[in-house]
């Protein structure tokens, strides 16, 4: 937070933040851990170009 905030931006420190309160909601809640960490073995296709999307 220091050097953020000696930069004068502290958007990284906030996306940080954000990023550990979505992993502490997966690791608090079985079924989705369990979603989240068991093997998948299906083949869901190709993956679309995120700019082919807009």
């Amino acid at each position: 937070m220091r050097g953020a905030d000696s930069l004068g931006n502290s958007a990284s420190v906030a996306q940080l933040l954000i990023a550990w309160q979505h992993t502490a909601e997966i690791y608090s809640d079985p079924e989705l851990l369990a979603a989240l960490i068991r093997g998948h073995s299906d083949n869901y296709g190709p993956v679309p170009n995120p700019r082919d999307l807009a």
